[in-house]
């Protein structure tokens, strides 16, 4: 039950704590002097009072009220009967507007403006101020989230207030009708609703003096800025700021608290002496018999972290008031129970009746029938699942010490225990909590007395949860450039069906991690079908909630190469669209396990054979065998590939039929899950999709194959009898393996070594075939939507990390010299470390030969390979006509030379929307450097770009508002962006929109210097100029200079900076820092 009934923190506004703290007058601005009363009066007394008179004035309203007929608004009464003196109270004067206000080209009809703040007390307002704050006032039978009848305003009343913020420089503003209060804020970032609701009608009718106390503390006139130029100085925005810079201690306590969890389930698992059989399986001993099945630290990290899961869903479920209210169900079953139970030290004892209680409840959650006589809807979905751990036990002592650390935390080592309110932190916090748990990795040791002894190792310098958190901002910004415009022209192309119109978006992240993006998006739209469906700008929560349920089933799509971050992505989403009567979505179709960067993106380069890269050779690969490898490629790429009867669109067409009959079954029902997921299995072992992926993984198994003349060689000609047969063989060298794959997919089996290699491999390196796992969007041209914030890390093998959980004195050695020593005598003191390591680099190794030979990225698969260019070309390919592209990269994209090819094409097919840069140095990734320049980057199909279409620029921005700033937007074209740079093509960079447009002035009056010849065009060089580096150099060419003194004594004299003699003359040297005397400025 919630201290403060009347009152609702809606999308983490303010911290959980910001109402207790100022009640225990514990934030600024909460001493009677800042209420303008004198040390003769208790603050309490004077609020009593008010709250006194504020009922008096409730009672005068409702008889007025109720006088009216029932098509009347009551504007008026509300007005002058209720909110304007109620908040004289407050210490305001309302000022009314007489017109509505025009921002952009746009009417906002607000009734009033708050006025100056009072400086004497309650009641005295000051003048009124065009620049005060917005508060819009409505009648008390007009809903705050639904638009008047006649259509006018355009807009809710709550969508009317929180745009205006969002498009002025306002920060704060108050709506009301009287019955309900809400206080907003300036919020252009997608998430939930964000707002302070005071239900003024339980408050005044059931007289509940500490919710009123804590509108008192809040809300007067004077927490407000005065008007623009304060509003991020007021007491309101220092609130605010506090629940931020709080909610970032929580989180990184609750990521310490959730470490501590894992490490003690696993203790009590571990010690508990009925789990002889876990301890077995995971440290078999030299003459025991193999465990069946061997369990990994990998393994039991991944159940742990999904019992911890489980515990985070419930926790968030219960504080929403999502799960039953059964009181069996929460005295005897919910994790709740735990809560008190903390409290209780006669409950931490030996027995383990918790832990089978809660085995009960897992059963219950996904059994339909069970889960009836608890009031519970069955939860069903893979969370619930059986997983080995749950078959062993942990004592109540044991347990109970694990979840305090979920359900408590301390703000230092003295201080009193806190309890997290789990209900008040967005999903996205958890997420980076979880995210930040990993980059983990999970070791079983030995401890002295033989037990086995858990660890979790950084492998290099522990990252912050800062490190994981896209700040919602970016996110916003992003959605706003990338997925509204699509949700405009989706509606538009569609107005009689305009539901199915919005469910046929597909948004896709390639580097989804915790779902940050996906969630986002499926916000956006989850709204944007709620108000479809209700009627209403601003529709009530829980109807977004149903709707995003929707959008989550039909339009989000993930991929990361990380399992435990699928399943954490997947508990995000479950998290956001839970609703208290359905199950959990069937997500394992949608958010998919694999290296987006490495597979096959298109089936039909299986038709051009394994390109000629894929057999050089790396670290331990035999030079001849490579050699004699790649030229029967050759032979077979030349002879052979082409002649075959297979059609990659045929293929994708059956499983886009298997994928709509897949999407066609409702996530309504527990029934309907488990008919969803056996549709999907069968799908996934089907002959046919077997056969396409083994095809797959043969192409892209080539890259990283042994090239040993004992292995099965993966080549083109066994990739091309695999997919259908040839028609013809002209090379007697080739015959016998070429025909091997053509019987495969003829009807004859195919090498078993050669599939079972490529399967191993494609295992090892989580290959991910696009066309295969999301055969209805590509089989359809591709996503409409791809967002991401891919990782921003060149492919190299990390040696501290690596060595980590393997040798710590080769981690933790002094300096890197000392580290390469030792990893060079490895050989002679550890040859199975060794070979490790050296299989370690060749992995690397291949994914680099891949992306750079592999054909899937011409435009950025060169030089020293970064993942986020990569990514970029990624996720621009994967869009299709009509569909957009939003990410998060470093800002090199557009300026670096490796990068600047991938920048030209861009420019050429003027598929580029907007580029903005920021420096961190406000601290936007607090992870990173303060000198790091990122940029937000969204892009559009190519098929899209109408001629001479300009592209939007903001550079050197600190924060999301540099953005609005319009002296620092400019555009630019593509014959703009070449006429500035025609030779590298890369983006130009200007601070202000005067500087850009001064400068292409001056380009398209002075002829080019020199231009390359490049696309066909001939060079240009009107000025002769030759660039060279070192054309003079003063160590080669000394001969060629003379000091002022030599000069001088050879009987030179200077005539300016100029030496002149009879014969010749000696001129300055300049170099390039000393151009500056040039500048007229």
């Amino acid at each position: 039950m919630s201290s403060y009934p009347s009152i609702r923190i809606e999308g983490g506004l303010l911290g959980p704590d910001v109402l207790d703290q100022l009640l225990a007058a514990e934030l600024p601005g909460q001493k009677p002097a800042d209420f303008g009363l004198d040390g003769r009066r208790k603050l309490t007394d004077e609020i009593a009072a008010v709250f006194a008179d504020a009922r008096a004035l409730w009672q005068g309203f409702q008889h007025r009220l109720q006088r009216l007929s029932g098509e009347d608004l009551a504007t008026s009464v509300t007005r002058d009967a209720w909110v304007i003196p109620f908040l004289g109270l407050l210490g305001y004067e309302p000022h009314y507007n007489p017109r509505a206000l025009e921002v952009d080209g746009l009417t906002f009809a607000i009734s009033h403006r708050a006025g100056l703040p009072s400086t004497a007390g309650r009641g005295v307002g000051g003048e009124g101020d065009e620049d005060a704050p917005p508060i819009h006032i409505v009648g008390a039978r007009q809903e705050l989230g639904r638009g008047a009848a006649s259509g006018r305003p355009r807009l809710a009343p709550h969508s009317l207030v929180q745009e205006y913020l969002n498009r002025t420089e306002h920060l704060w503003g108050i709506v009301t009708n009287g019955l309900t209060l809400r206080l907003l804020r300036d919020s252009t970032f997608v998430r939930r609703q964000a707002y302070v609701e005071f239900d003024l009608t339980a408050i005044m009718e059931e007289s509940r003096f500490q919710d009123f106390a804590a509108l008192y503390r809040l809300l007067p006139r004077t927490r407000l800025p005065r008007g623009m130029a304060d509003a991020g100085d007021c007491l309101l925005e220092t609130y605010y700021a506090h629940s931020v810079e709080q909610g970032g201690r929580v989180r990184e306590h609750l990521r310490d608290g959730m470490e501590e969890c894992i490490k003690g389930l696993a203790f009590g698992f571990l010690c508990h002496p009925k789990n002889d059989d876990l301890r077995h399986r995971l440290l078999p001993t030299p003459h025991s018999s193999p465990p069946t099945p061997f369990l990994s630290p990998e393994d039991l990290y991944r159940q742990l972290l999904r019992l911890v899961y489980r515990f985070l869903f419930l926790l968030v479920s219960e504080d929403r008031g999502l799960l039953s209210p059964d009181p069996v169900y929460r005295q005897h079953y919910g994790i709740a129970r735990l809560r008190r139970l903390l409290e209780n030290r006669a409950a931490f004892t030996e027995h383990d009746d918790l832990w089978q209680s809660l085995r009960v409840l897992w059963r219950v959650l996904s059994d339909e029938k069970l889960a009836a006589f608890l009031d519970l809807a069955p939860l069903n979905g893979e969370l619930f699942t059986p997983q080995d751990l749950d078959g062993f036990t942990i004592t109540n002592r044991d347990l109970l010490d694990a979840f305090w650390h979920l359900a408590w935390y301390r703000e230092s080592s003295g201080s009193p225990p806190r309890r997290v309110n789990y209900a008040a932190l967005d999903v996205e916090e958890l997420g980076s909590v979880y995210e930040s748990l990993l980059e983990f990795h999970p070791a079983v040791d030995s401890d002295a007395a033989g037990r086995p002894e858990f660890k979790l190792i950084f492998g290099s310098e522990r990252k912050t949860t800062g490190s994981y958190y896209t700040p919602p901002q970016l996110v916003g910004e992003l959605i706003h450039s990338a997925l509204e415009p699509v949700i405009r022209d989706r509606l538009a192309a569609r107005p009689r069906e305009p539901e199915k119109a919005l469910l046929s978006i597909r948004v896709c992240d390639p580097a989804c991690g915790s779902g940050h993006f996906l969630l986002a998006a499926a916000r956006r739209l989850g709204k944007e079908l709620a108000r479809l469906r209700t009627g209403e700008d601003e529709p009530a929560p829980e109807r977004v909630r149903e709707a995003t349920r929707d959008v989550i089933t039909h339009c989000i799509y993930g991929v990361d190469k990380n399992p435990l971050a699928v399943d954490l992505c997947r508990v995000a989403l479950w998290l956001e669209s839970h609703s208290g009567d359905k199950p959990l979505a069937f997500l394992d179709h949608r958010i998919r396990c694999g290296d987006s960067l490495v597979g096959v993106f298109d089936l039909e380069r299986l038709r051009d054979g394994i390109p000629d890269k894929a057999f050089e050779p790396l670290e331990g690969d035999d030079k001849a065998t490579a050699r004699e490898w790649a030229r029967r490629n050759r032979e077979e790429r030349a002879g052979q590939m082409g002649l075959f009867a297979w059609s990659p669109q045929a293929s994708l067409d059956s499983l886009r039929r298997a994928g709509h009959e897949l999407d066609a079954i409702s996530d309504d029902s527990p029934e309907a899950i488990r008919r969803k997921k056996d549709l999907y299995d069968s799908i996934r072992h089907s002959p046919l999709t077997i056969r396409q992926r083994q095809a797959c993984d043969l192409w892209t198994a080539a890259f990283f194959q042994s090239l040993k003349p004992d292995m099965p060689a993966i080549t083109s000609g066994a990739l091309a009898d695999h997919l259908g047969g040839r028609r013809r063989t002209t090379m007697a060298s080739s015959r016998c393996r070429y025909q091997a794959l053509a019987d495969h997919l003829g009807g004859r089996p195919i090498e078993p070594r050669l599939l079972g290699q490529a399967s191993v491999l494609s295992m090892r390196h989580g290959f991910f075939h696009w066309p295969l796992e999301f055969p209805e969007v590509f089989a359809d041209s591709g996503f409409d939507v791809v967002l991401s914030n891919p990782p921003w890390e060149h492919l190299e093998l990390k040696e501290q990390e690596f060595f980590a959980v393997r040798d710590a004195r080769i981690a933790n050695a002094p300096t890197k010299a000392e580290r390469s020593r030792l990893i060079r005598e490895l050989p002679q003191t550890n040859p199975a470390l060794h070979r490790e390591f050296v299989e370690a680099l060749r992995a690397f190794d291949a994914v680099r030969m891949f992306l750079g030979g592999g054909g899937r990225y011409p435009l950025t698969g060169r030089g020293r390979i970064n993942t986020y260019a990569v990514f970029a070309e990624l996720g621009r390919a994967a869009i299709g006509p009509g569909g957009r592209y939003g990410v998060i990269v470093p800002s090199g994209i557009a300026t670096d030379d490796t990068t600047k090819f991938f920048f030209q094409d861009l420019v050429r097919s003027q598929a580029l929307v907007s580029l903005y840069d920021f420096e961190n140095r406000k601290g936007i990734f607090p992870a990173i450097d303060s000198r790091i320049k990122f940029c937000l980057l969204t892009l559009t199909h190519t098929a899209d770009n109408a001629p001479g279409r300009a592209a939007e620029f903001v550079f050197f921005a600190l924060d999301v508002d540099d953005l609005k700033r319009s002296e620092k937007r400019f555009t630019l074209t593509a014959d703009e962006i070449a006429l500035l740079n025609p030779n590298t093509g890369n983006c130009p960079i200007f601070r202000t929109q005067a500087d850009a447009e001064l400068t292409k002035a001056i380009y398209r009056r002075v002829p080019v210097l020199r231009r390359e010849a490049v696309h066909g065009s001939p060079e240009a060089n009107p000025w002769k100029l030759r660039f060279s580096q070192g054309l003079f150099n003063l160590a080669n060419d000394s001969h060629h200079f003379r000091t002022a003194k030599e000069l001088e004594a050879d009987g030179y004299r200077r005539e300016g900076n100029v030496f002149v003699s009879p014969y010749d003359r000696y001129l300055p040297l300049y170099e390039a820092k000393m151009l500056h005397q040039f500048d007229h400025r």
